[in-house]
């Protein structure tokens, strides 16, 4: 299959853009319906183009029932395939973030559904520590500026032999 695309909102079939928007929305104080009313906005946005890759991936293989209710459509089968086709195109690090997006979306739009298997998942889904971790790579600032003290010593240097030679 082809690289991957978040499906836009627009296109997401009617009953998930509904109840995506009552996930979302909070009627009342103590409404305990709308898990992610109190997501950052920046958390919506992410778990919402998470779960767009999901429903592009499943139109395009031809998989996207849209009368059927969005936890209803994962089936073990299904998760496996997409999960190896994600292992195909993206990184370690980015399945296992789509896989969660995923179940992120569909607990918030359907938080009574079993989600178990995509829990599963996301917990066996192996990322490969990182040895370029920038952390690993941040020097002291004395290092840094002993550094920096020598470049511009050797520079005054060749400076100063410039000019003699001239």
């Amino acid at each position: 299959m082809a690289a991957f695309s978040a499906m836009p909102y627009g296109m997401w079939p009617e009953l998930d853009r509904a109840l995506w928007t009552k996930a979302v929305s909070v009627s009342e104080l103590l409404d305990t319906g709308a898990l992610a009313a109190t997501w950052r906005d920046s958390t919506k946005a992410t778990v919402m183009e998470g779960y767009g890759y999901a429903l592009d991936w499943l139109m395009r293989s031809g998989r996207l029932c849209s009368h059927t209710k969005p936890a209803e459509r994962w089936s073990q089968r299904l998760i496996a395939d997409y999960i190896a086709d994600l292992r195909r195109h993206v990184s370690a690090v980015t399945t296992k973030q789509r896989v969660l997006n995923l179940e992120r979306a569909l607990a918030a739009m359907e938080p009574t559904s079993d989600r178990s298997l995509l829990r599963l998942a996301v917990r066996r889904l192996e990322v490969p520590v990182s040895h370029a971790r920038k952390r690993d790579r941040l020097q002291m600032p004395s290092v840094l500026e002993g550094v920096g003290r020598s470049l511009m010593d050797a520079a005054r240097r060749a400076e100063v032999a410039s000019r003699r030679k001239n």
